[in-house]
């Protein structure tokens, strides 16, 4: 009986050190991959706004299937869903691509130079929205991009 409970308390343990190790390797990771740009316009992430200013972007969670945008200069943050886009050549600088539709700005990409394989944001209904009410007039968005740097 009492082996059992050594044994149990020892399993415990190993899987109590086990949790803080795999905790502790993921903050890591995920703070690798935190890049600061600065945005000199006004933009939207989703339907949340952000104001010109510094910005952290980071995967959001251990799979990348999210973007996180952080402000440095204000206290904005969001996640967003996104999806892999590859191209035929890797990216020879670290980006961010908005859509711009006259006025409005929207995040739309994430690029990591030397990397071929980047993040497409999801589209949000404003930006469906404004993107058919420009259709209809024959405009279309112009892509933006902004330089990342590595933190």
């Amino acid at each position: 009986m009492a082996q059992q409970i050594i044994k149990g308390a020892t399993m415990l343990m190993l899987a109590v050190t086990l949790s803080l190790v795999t905790g502790i390797v993921t903050a890591n990771a995920q703070s690798s991959h935190r890049a600061v740009a600065t945005v000199p316009f006004e933009f939207k992430v989703g339907n949340k706004n952000f104001s010109a200013g510094r910005y952290a972007i980071s995967s959001g969670t251990t799979v990348s299937d999210a973007i996180r945008v952080t402000g440095i200069t204000n206290s904005k943050s969001t996640t967003r869903l996104s999806t892999t886009i590859v191209k035929s050549k890797p990216s020879p600088s670290s980006k961010l691509v908005f859509r711009r539709y006259g006025d409005s700005y929207f995040l739309s990409e994430v690029w990591s130079a030397g990397s071929s394989s980047g993040r497409k944001l999801l589209r949000s209904k404003s930006e469906k929205a404004l993107e058919g009410q420009l259709a209809a007039n024959t405009q279309n968005y112009e892509r933006v991009e902004i330089a990342l740097n590595r933190e």
